[in-house]
């Protein structure tokens, strides 16, 4: 309880209030086109810069070399030069390949929790016969499960049916 100054009397406290829920970020593919930022490109950018640094110095070191005891060293560090610089190229691109799948991934999760998909959990049938269903106006038989039967009122096939499969559930 608090005192009031002012006036000699106290006030109840105050409950804590819940702090605000924080909305979920949009996904970076909405505001992002590009994978890849300055900041993964430090790391690859120094391995391929020194890898061309190291280049450059062996090659000058190496041009005046006629025996070939003193151009090994300077051949082993050329080799190693570009080594670094092929491994800054393949970490630029491991980097933004995984901000992609990434980006893939959010925009998943994005589309299911839209779409209202997450609740759906795929069927497990223990090696039985699968009950095919089928909605009015529609050819092929269908899973239960399947997307394209959403919001429709589905009545069961009988087994001896011999209508064409979904191509989309079929191989669910």
């Amino acid at each position: 309880m608090t005192t009031l100054a002012t006036a000699g009397r106290t006030a109840p406290p105050r409950e804590a209030e819940a702090p605000p829920a924080r909305p979920r970020a949009a996904g970076r593919y909405l505001t992002d086109p590009s994978p890849w930022r300055r900041s993964y490109a430090i790391v690859p950018g120094i391995l391929a810069t020194l890898g061309v640094v190291v280049l450059i110095v062996c090659w000058v070191q190496l041009s005046d070399k006629v025996i070939w005891r003193e151009q090994v060293s300077w051949l082993v560090g050329a080799c190693l030069g570009a080594g670094a610089f092929v491994l800054g190229g393949v970490l630029w691109l491991l980097v933004g390949l995984r901000e992609v799948r990434r980006g893939f991934r959010d925009l998943r999760h994005d589309q299911e929790r839209i779409l209202g998909l997450a609740d759906l959990a795929p069927v497990v049938r223990a090696g039985g016969p699968v009950t095919l269903v089928s909605a009015p106006g529609m050819q092929r038989a269908h899973r239960p499960d399947c997307l394209l039967l959403r919001g429709k009122s589905v009545t069961p096939l009988p087994v001896f049916d011999d209508r064409p499969r979904c191509g989309v559930c079929a191989d669910a």
